[in-house]
């Protein structure tokens, strides 16, 4: 992990971030080990918020989709990955140029 996106976290997500990584080397296990269907859980949240990365934490989120990476129908149902971003959720000027 790079420490910078560990000091870049507001107070209350470095808070959260600490309290895992304690629970972690205290319990010794994962914490998708501790919470039921925790595999299936945290790989969602993974593929939801991917977008927030710290690491992307500087680029605007995609004007097509409000950063959620996804096109919908007009009843709601998701139908696929946003064409505008790729599914990224956020513009990446530089990836986008490739």
């Amino acid at each position: 992990m790079d420490l910078t996106e560990l000091c870049n976290l507001s107070n209350v997500f470095y808070a959260a971030a600490i309290m895992v990584i304690r629970g972690r080397k205290e319990l010794m296990c994962e914490p998708h080990s501790v919470i039921d269907n925790g595999d299936i859980i945290f790989s969602e949240l993974w593929s939801h918020w991917e977008h927030l990365h710290v690491c992307n934490a500087w680029k605007a989120a995609c004007v097509e989709c409000g950063g959620s990476g996804s096109e919908y129908d007009d009843n709601g149902e998701k139908v696929g990955d946003c064409s505008y971003c790729n599914g990224r959720g956020y513009e990446d000027p530089v990836e986008d140029l490739t």
